[in-house]
Formats: structure tokens, sequence, C-alpha cells
């Protein structure tokens, strides 16, 4: 009799010890599940339009707009001249405006029209800055024709733009920034103006993630009583 109730014991013993370990897996799992959830809910690929062409603003050295989201873009304007094969002159100066169901030009001089064009003194640029690094998806111009030829990139320096691309519909392949150049070819024929323009970037949602201290306690739980029956089968 001693020995059917000492295998009783070690088979009610072997039993627990799987209902622990077992529990302890499900935990860790849930745990890594958790884990998996918040770090997928801690950031998303958010999209923002900007449009220019909602209403008329009146000529400022700069216009600030911010989405429900919390991304804000400021622009103004920078001017550049070209001569016999040279860039001669690039800064910042002049202003900005917006014409209702039309967008957004740059003036540059006293006598420059309302576009974002090559002719006048000053070759126009819209200087585009976002509060946060951004992708940009796609442009929706004005006044665009398939002769017009325009600049956009991240880097404009006073050796002039980089190369001019035929814009058709699709972007040239400009990268990540959070500062974006937009330019006229250096022909009088050139003038258009930026009615909207789309970018994506990366939103945090969830900074703390919610399940994770609750898991962690359950893991603790479960290895603590994975300690407490080490020790009972040692005594």
């Amino acid at each position: 009799m001693h020995r059917v109730r000492s295998g009783s014991g070690h088979f009610d013993r072997a039993m627990c010890m799987y209902k622990v370990g077992h529990m302890i897996n499900l935990k860790i799992s849930a745990l890594a599940g958790a884990l998996a959830i918040g770090l997928a809910s801690m950031a998303s690929a958010a999209s923002v339009t900007f449009n220019f062409a909602d209403k008329d603003r009146t000529k400022t050295p700069s216009i600030e707009m911010t989405d429900a989201s919390g991304l804000k873009l400021t622009t103004t304007a920078a001017r550049y001249s070209y001569l016999s094969g040279n860039y001669i002159d690039r800064n910042l100066g002049g202003k900005v405006k917006t014409d209702k169901d039309a967008g957004l030009s740059v003036l540059t001089g006293s006598n420059d029209s309302h576009w974002i064009d090559g002719g006048g003194t000053y070759n126009d640029v819209a200087v585009l800055t976002f509060s946060k690094n951004v992708e940009v998806k796609s442009l929706l111009l004005y006044g665009w024709d398939s002769g017009d030829k325009l600049g956009f990139s991240t880097d404009f320096t006073k050796a002039g733009p980089g190369g001019w691309v035929s814009y058709g519909g699709s972007l040239p392949s400009v990268g990540e920034s959070s500062v974006f150049y937009l330019w006229s070819h250096y022909d009088s024929k050139v003038e258009f103006k930026l009615k909207a323009i789309t970018v994506e970037y990366e939103e945090s949602t969830n900074q703390t993630p919610v399940p994770l201290p609750a898991s962690g306690v359950l893991l603790l739980g479960a290895l603590g009583g994975a300690a407490a029956l080490r020790r009972r089968r040692k005594a």
C-alpha cells in the first residue's frame, strides 16, 4: 500500500509540474504576442495632403499650415539667377501667396508675376519645410503643360540646382527629408503653381504599449510558481 501511495504522489507531482510548465509556456506566448502588438502599434504610416488652392492668401514671407495629425508645413521663398551657363545667385528671399482654385506662387522681384516661374530677374523657388521627415508622394500643379520643366530635390546650393526633369505626373526620386525645394527652369515660358502636395510619414500611435505591463506580471507570477515548486521538491 505504501508503494501505491508513493507512486500516486510521484504521478501527482509530475502532473503538477506539467500544468505549471504549460502555464509558463502559455504566458510566455501571451507576452510575446503582446510585445508584437505593442511594437506594431508604436508607428504607422500617415498620409497627409496640404491644399494650397483652398483660399486666397496675400503676399507674405511664409505660409504655415498644420494638418489635424499635427504635421506642420512652412512654405517660404528662395531665388536664383542663371547667366551664360552659370548660376550667379542663390539665396532666400521674396514672398509667397496663394490663389483660390489655383495654388501657391512665389514672388522674388518687384515685377515678378504671380507664378512659380523662370521669367523676371530671378527664377522662383518654393521651399517646403515640414516639422517631421516625410516622403513626398505626389504634386498637383496648376497651369502645367508638357513643355514646362521643373526641379524638385532635397538639396539646393549656391552652385545651383541639379538636373532638370520634365514633370509628367511622376516625381523624381528625392528620398525622405524635412525640407524640399521646388523650382522652375530658367526659361521665361515656364510657369506653374502648386495646388497641393501629398506626403507620408511615420506616425507614433502608442508611446507606452498597454499590454506589456500586465503580461509581464503574468510571466513573473508563473516563474515564481515554478521556483516554489522546485523548492518543495528539494524539501
